[in-house]
């Protein structure tokens, strides 16, 4: 049996990588998300810039990946690009092309796509509620979640004391400026 002082002396479990990575890029992911604040409220009125925003990223982001065909990128990317392609088409939109100057490892690649993919679903609920029809095919493509715990994994595997982790935050935190410079070019407004 343990006694208080042993319990007292137990170490601290260390926080996954994927916690560490979360919390080194809340603030850069917050400030991607402040962006597309307008479309949150009123979806049908910014559509055009959302998925103009949407399609730019993540070309940037494809762009940017280390090994393109990677695949953290491959499982989400083609499906993901044809359905903005079909929407931006329907709706003559011409995305803005990025710049981009920073490599991001496939693994940061792929946890900014998929945690994209995932946040759609939010999303679409909300296009439910305020009755937006039809739908874009981007918020109506297959479910992602196995796909998001491959990514889980292989995050949880890296060592959040390690040079790959900090190049995964650094990278993760470029993928979020993506954003933030698409959404900055085509929503007409600036978040406080």
């Amino acid at each position: 049996m343990l006694s208080l002082t042993q319990i007292g002396r137990r170490p601290t479990p260390r926080p996954s990588f994927r916690h560490v990575l979360r919390t080194e890029t809340r603030a850069e992911h917050e400030a991607s998300e402040a962006w597309f604040a307008p479309f949150m409220e009123e979806p049908e009125r910014h559509m055009v810039a959302f998925l103009a925003a949407q399609r730019a990223a993540l070309a940037a982001l494809e762009l940017a990946c280390a090994r393109p065909g990677s695949p953290e990128l491959a499982a989400v990317m083609p499906d993901t690009m044809r359905a903005l392609d079909a929407d931006c088409a329907d709706r003559d939109i011409r995305p803005p092309a990025l710049m981009v100057a920073h490599e991001v490892a496939p693994l940061a690649a792929g946890y900014l796509a998929l945690g994209s993919r995932l946040g759609v679903e939010v999303m679409r609920r909300r296009l439910v509620e305020k009755d937006v029809r039809p739908v874009p095919r981007f918020f109506l493509q297959p479910d992602a979640t196995r796909t998001w715990a491959a990514i889980c994994t292989k995050l949880d595997a890296v060592d959040p004391d390690g040079a790959a982790a900090d190049g995964l935050i650094e990278d993760t935190k470029t993928g979020y400026a993506l954003f933030a410079q698409a959404a900055g070019l085509t929503f007409d407004w600036t978040p406080t």
